[in-house]
C-alpha cells in the first residue's frame, strides 16, 4: 500500500531542490553593469558558466571539427579551462599537428594573445609535445574581431561588438 504522506513529503523535498537549483541557475546572456576580463565596461555579458557540461562537450566536438587534429589543448584561465578539459579526448599527441588554445568568450583578443605568448615563451625554454610552435585558437563566442589565428564557433555581428556599443 502507498504511504501518501511519505510521497507528499518526498514531493515537497523535490520541489525545494528544484527551487534551489533554479535560484542558482545563471543566464547565458545577461544585462547589467559588468567589468570584463579586458577591463572594459559593458552592459551585456555572455556567461558561459551557464552552459551545461553536455553543452561544453558538444562545443568541444564542434571545435575539433573546425580546427582539425591537434596535439594538446590549453585553456585561457578561467573561461577556457572547462573547454580545454573537454577537448583533451580529441588530442592526438605525436602527430605533428598544432597546439590548440581555447577560451569561452573573446572580446578584445588580449587574453588569447597573452596565453599564446606565454605558451610560446615556455615552449622555447623546454620541449613540449607540440614541436614546431604551431598554435591555433578557438573560442565559443567572439564579441569582437578575432586574431587571424583564432576561429569562433559563434561570431556576434559587428553592431554588437563592444567597440560598437554605446557606453
Amino acid at each position: 500500500m502507498l504511504d501518501i504522506e511519505k510521497l507528499r513529503e518526498e514531493l515537497t523535498d523535490l520541489r525545494e531542490e528544484v527551487k534551489e537549483l533554479r535560484s542558482r541557475k545563471k543566464d547565458l546572456y545577461q544585462l547589467g553593469d559588468f567589468t570584463l576580463n579586458s577591463g572594459a565596461k559593458s552592459r551585456a555579458k555572455i556567461e558561459c558558466d551557464a552552459l551545461s557540461d553536455g553543452s561544453i562537450e558538444a562545443l568541444a566536438w564542434m571545435i575539433q571539427h573546425m580546427v582539425g587534429r591537434f596535439q594538446a589543448a590549453k585553456g585561457v584561465p578561467r573561461g577556457g579551462l572547462r573547454l580545454a578539459s573537454a577537448l583533451l579526448k580529441y588530442a592526438t599527441p605525436g602527430t605533428g599537428a598544432f597546439c590548440l588554445i581555447v577560451d569561452d568568450v573573446l572580446t578584445t583578443g588580449g587574453s588569447m594573445e597573452r596565453t599564446k605568448q606565454a605558451f610560446l615563451d615556455r615552449e622555447r625554454s623546454m620541449l613540449f609535445p607540440c614541436g614546431p610552435l604551431d598554435v591555433v585558437g578557438a573560442v565559443i563566442y567572439a564579441r569582437g574581431p578575432c586574431p587571424t589565428w583564432v576561429k569562433a564557433v559563434h561570431q556576434l555581428p559587428e553592431c554588437l561588438w563592444l567597440s560598437q556599443l554605446p557606453k
